[in-house]
């Protein structure tokens, strides 16, 4: 099996975290970003041209980050990622869900602006005092609000895919004004429960390492 992207994407380091969670990081050959985005080659190789994308033992690709890992998380050894207790699956797919379709569309102008240097002032300031806020009151009311984790009290696919979140809001969207979950008790009880965890700085420090590395290449 061959998982293929770049850490920076939310996307990606999800299918890492939980690869790392379940003690599989073994089991996943890591292919880096073989092509450039937008060339025939990884038209060729993903059905959408981004990433990530994920081949499989039997050479089936797969695209979409949360599908991939829930993939994984099915057919590989080690801790399930989705609860056996019905609600809680259904809730955990429920945060990661808002994440990919609010949140991150919130981030898009900043994310924009910082990582392709495309800038359009008025979608970030509509996005940091508007659309983000609502996103993330929605990603508050749904969270869990019992247990050391986003549900519960072990690690699930919700904890996968929110984990890169924080890093996107503390390293861009602080740039422009972002100050934290404010009075958002539920995120905050989360964050304040894993923040000094191996995964969330084993993730966050693979992140860091790529956009300084991008930012290099770009200087």
């Amino acid at each position: 099996m061959q998982l293929f992207g770049l850490n920076l994407s939310p996307f990606y380091e999800r299918v890492v975290i939980g690869l790392e969670l379940k003690g599989a990081s073994d089991k996943v050959e890591f292919g880096g970003l073989p092509h450039a985005f937008g060339t025939p080659e990884i038209m060729a190789a993903s059905p959408t041209g981004k990433i990530p994308y994920f081949v499989t033992d039997s050479g089936d690709v797969l695209i979409e980050g949360q599908v991939i890992l829930e993939y994984v998380d099915g057919v590989l050894d080690g801790p399930d990622l989705l609860p056996e207790d019905s609600d809680a699956a259904a809730n955990a797919k429920l945060l990661a869900r808002i994440y990919d379709m609010y949140v991150i569309p919130a981030l898009g102008p900043v994310l924009m602006a910082l990582i392709f240097q495309k800038r359009n002032d008025e979608a970030i300031e509509n996005a940091m005092k508007e659309a983000l806020p609502k996103a993330l009151d929605l990603l508050n009311t749904c969270m869990s609000k019992v247990g050391t984790r986003a549900v519960g009290d072990d690690w699930t696919i919700a904890d996968a895919a929110l984990i890169p979140m924080v890093f996107q809001l503390d390293v861009f969207a602080r740039q422009f004004g972002y100050t934290g979950f404010g009075d958002r008790a539920n995120i905050n009880a989360w964050w304040d429960s894993i923040k000094d965890t191996d995964t969330v700085k084993n993730s966050h420090e693979r992140m860091m390492t790529v956009l300084k590395k991008m930012q290099a290449n770009a200087g």
